[in-house]
């Protein structure tokens, strides 16, 4: 039996129309309290895998994951992407979502190793106030990149006003490191890693840089324009791009192929990031191009 926390959010609404099977949800309108320990064992107690769709997730994922883990069940988290917990001989998955998550999965639809690997995320979304808390709280560092095998601090520079295939041009792109990529670049033994997120709206770029009011500013740059989430990954020579509706659209396929994944024990016990230890999955919109990007030349209409 799965029980999924946070089954009335954005998120979560997308992950329970997913499973046909038995499912208990629990929400805080349903009267489970994440942060009463007996409220939070009384929902998790007989599960056999408990998902985890509530945010912020810097403040719930190391709760809903020992609750998890001490009541027998494996886990699955959409966040968590820095949550550290005892898994007690169970599967537990964090960072199963857009970014992190499938921004470092992508690669994957390439090749299983590679030597040079440049990736760009971009998300024209309004921000949730969990959202917004949680990527104001993540942990990265700006300008670096994984050069000759590790990590280089100051590697790379800030782009503005710069045209990338499969955007909206003009962009501006924001070099940075974070755990996820360091674990990719290990994983795909690679040389060279450079990641990029890409910003189309003037407004968020304003608000990242002032570090407040983020949802706000999304909103804005979203008024008139329909949400989209744009991956691209060139590994080697070969490139992938990855469309979706929007960032809770796409948390929710990646949270579901990990539950799916870890129901069929395809998941190593003990604790992991999804984006190195899920395998590529179907029902999502990647195109794969046997050129590099540089080569790729977008029709217009097709953005």
């Amino acid at each position: 039996m799965i029980a999924l926390l946070g089954a009335s959010g954005t998120v979560g609404r997308h992950v329970l129309q997913a499973f046909d099977g038995e499912i208990r949800t629990g929400s805080r309108s349903s009267g489970v309290d994440i942060n009463d320990d007996r409220s939070l064992a009384e929902f998790v107690a007989g599960a056999s895998v408990v998902v985890n769709c509530v945010g912020p997730s810097h403040q719930t994922a190391a709760r809903i994951a020992a609750a998890a883990v001490n009541a027998g069940a494996d886990h699955v988290d959409a966040g968590g992407a820095d949550a550290v917990v005892d898994p007690r001989g169970r599967r537990v998955v964090f960072a199963a979502g857009a970014s992190p998550g499938l921004s470092g999965l992508l690669p994957r639809w390439l090749a299983p190793k590679g030597s040079t690997l440049t990736m760009y995320c971009g998300v024209l979304d309004r921000f949730t106030a969990a959202g917004a808390e949680d990527y104001l709280n993540g942990v990265n560092e700006p300008l670096a990149a994984w050069r000759s095998g590790q990590v280089k601090h100051g590697a790379l520079t800030r782009l503005s006003d710069v045209d990338i295939p499969f955007f909206e041009a003009p962009v501006a792109a924001f070099p940075f490191m974070d755990a996820e990529n360091e674990a990719v670049a290990r994983s795909l033994s690679l040389v060279d890693g450079s990641w990029y997120s890409v910003i189309e709206g003037r407004h968020l770029r304003r608000a990242l840089a002032e570090r407040k009011g983020l949802c706000e500013a999304s909103a804005l740059d979203l008024a008139g324009r329909s949400p989209r989430v744009t991956f691209v990954s060139e590994l080697d020579g070969r490139t992938a791009v990855l469309r979706a509706g929007s960032v809770a659209e796409l948390t929710a396929a990646v949270t579901v192929a990990a539950t799916k994944a870890v129901l069929r024990g395809d998941v190593p016990i003990g604790q992991h990031r999804a984006a190195t230890v899920l395998e590529p999955f179907e029902g999502l919109d990647i195109t794969v191009f046997d050129a590099p990007l540089s080569e790729l030349v977008v029709e217009e209409g097709v953005l």
